[in-house]
């Protein structure tokens, strides 16, 4: 009996999860589905789940739960064509991102316009992913950000330069919490560059005072991929049902991983490619530049000397 409970609290939990993850044509079927699992009719729930809704391309949290939900039912058939699709959508997930990320490597260290740069990830994503949100990504204001981030870079290395020795520049990608709402922005930083080591960037020697870009264009995308409204107590049940569908329906991470990452490559590039990108490269002969998450995957996007800005054919590092 103790069994029975402990695998229909499973069931439940994941059944509850698997509704999150789930992409519905009809708007009202995630709330039939959720009333029939708080009355605990878990087999009629899952059923109906599995008639209604489907995963979003690359929510491989839907196959997961889905598959312990048929666990904790005893649907043993249905477990197994359930763990079978989520094996199949992590090798997905991973051809998806795989190619995210060549194809923004590969676009960071071109000559492509910055706009039409992060579109051509945009596209990208949207085609793997279909979600009305994807449009509003194209409509960022990036000429207006590229001239703000071009008055923040050289108004830091003018007021507070970095020594000569100082031979990397670090980019960072982080999520600051601004006006009590987390956003995602760029900083900048320094350490002497060396090909060998890849932790040349820790510690950092060189951390200017005004070091935060401020980008209006991360701190955009971040605010679409994850809305940033929330329900209480006092909401009204429409603001309530707003959150919800929201937080069931939210890009996140498929979208602020990606867009993120091209747009600071793009806009460092950019950047490089000014006429006082001089200011860059300071009293050093050579910089190298590198743009990324601080607690995740980045891109060394080249060297910038006299002579202009040389491409990196390593991922990684300055080769």
């Amino acid at each position: 009996m103790e069994n029975e409970d402990s695998n229909a609290e499973n069931a439940r939990f994941s059944l509850a999860t698997a509704i999150k993850h789930g992409s519905y044509t009809d708007p009202r079927a995630s709330a039939a589905i959720e009333s029939l699992v708080g009355e605990g009719r878990l087999r009629e729930a899952f059923d109906l789940l599995e008639a209604e809704a489907g995963p979003r391309p690359t929510a491989d949290m839907y196959w997961l739960h889905m598959g312990f939900a048929a666990d904790g039912l005893g649907l043993d058939e249905r477990a197994l064509f359930y763990r079978q699709r989520y094996e199949r959508s992590q090798v997905d997930r991973q051809a998806f991102l795989t190619r995210v990320w060549e194809e923004t490597e590969a676009t960071v260290k071109s000559t492509t316009d910055v706009r039409d740069g992060l579109t051509r990830i945009i596209d990208l994503c949207a085609a793997s992913q279909p979600h009305n949100e994807w449009d509003r990504f194209r409509e960022l204001p990036i000429e207006s950000d590229l001239a703000h981030l071009q008055r923040w870079m050289y108004g830091v290395l003018s007021s507070d330069p970095p020594s000569a020795s100082i031979t990397g520049l670090w980019f960072g990608l982080f999520n600051p919490v601004r006006h009590e709402l987390p956003t995602a922005d760029l900083y900048v930083a320094g350490a002497p560059y060396d090909p060998d080591d890849d932790e040349w960037n820790i510690p950092l020697r060189w951390r200017p005072e005004s070091d935060e870009a401020g980008s209006s264009v991360l701190d955009g995308i971040y605010r679409i991929a994850y809305p940033d409204f929330g329900a209480h107590g006092a909401s009204s049940p429409a603001e309530h049902e707003a959150y919800s569908d929201a937080m069931k329906n939210l890009l996140g991470n498929d979208a602020e991983y990606p867009l993120c990452l091209a747009y600071a490559g793009l806009a460092v590039r950019w950047l490089a490619t000014q006429p006082e990108s001089d200011l860059l490269l300071g009293g050093a002969t050579e910089r190298v530049l590198v743009t990324g998450f601080d607690s995740g995957d980045y891109i060394c996007i080249g060297a910038l000397t006299a002579a202009g800005l040389r491409f990196s054919r390593g991922t990684f590092r300055m080769e």
